[in-house]
C-alpha cells in the first residue's frame, strides 16, 4: 500500500489536493468520530477485498471481521483488483480515536463510492486497530482548494 500512496501523493501535490481524501470528505462530510472538518485528522485504507459475486465468501468474512472488530483479520485482506468492485475499510483518525468506514468502491467510473458502515472507535479498540497500522502509513487530509 506505501508504493500505491507514493503515486497518489506526486499525483495529489500535482493537483492541490489528496483525491483519497477529497472522496471521503464527499461521503462522510465531517469526522464521525468528533463531528468535525477533517482539519488535523490522518487517514489510512486497512484493508480492501474484491466485491464480486466469486469473491462473496471472501466478502462476508471481511464484513464480518470489522463488525468483530478482529482488526489483525481484517488487516490480512489486500485484495485489488482493478477490473472489480471493491470493498474499502478506511481508518480515520483524530484527537477523539477515530473511525473506521467500509464503502464500496465500484469499477465503473461513472458510480459513486458508497458508504455501507461506519463504526466509531475510541479507547483499547481504536489503539488495538491503530497499532497495525505503520507511521508512515497514515495520510494527512490534503484537499484541494475551494473552487479547484
Amino acid at each position: 500500500m506505501a508504493g500505491l500512496y507514493g503515486r497518489l501523493g506526486k499525483f495529489a501535490c500535482g493537483t492541490g489536493g489528496d483525491p483519497t481524501a477529497q472522496n471521503l470528505l464527499s461521503m462522510l462530510g465531517h469526522c464521525p468520530a468528533c463531528a468535525l472538518d477533517f482539519t488535523s485528522h490522518h487517514y489510512t485504507l486497512f484493508a480492501v477485498t474484491v466485491a464480486g459475486k466469486k469473491n462473496v465468501p471472501r466478502l462476508a468474512d471481511s464484513i464480518q471481521h470489522a463488525k468483530a472488530h478482529d482488526w489483525k483479520a481484517l488487516r490480512a485482506f489486500q485484495e485489488f483488483d482493478g477490473l472489480s468492485d471493491s470493498l474499502e475499510a478506511f481508518v480515520v483518525r483524530c484527537s477523539s480515536g477515530g473511525s473506521l468506514v467500509l464503502a464500496r468502491s465500484p469499477f465503473e467510473l461513472y458510480e459513486s463510492d458508497e458508504v455501507l458502515m461506519i463504526e466509531t472507535l475510541a479507547g483499547d479498540s481504536f489503539a488495538e486497530l491503530a497499532v497495525l497500522v505503520a507511521a508512515k502509513e497514515w495520510r494527512p487530509f490534503i484537499l484541494a482548494p475551494a473552487g479547484s
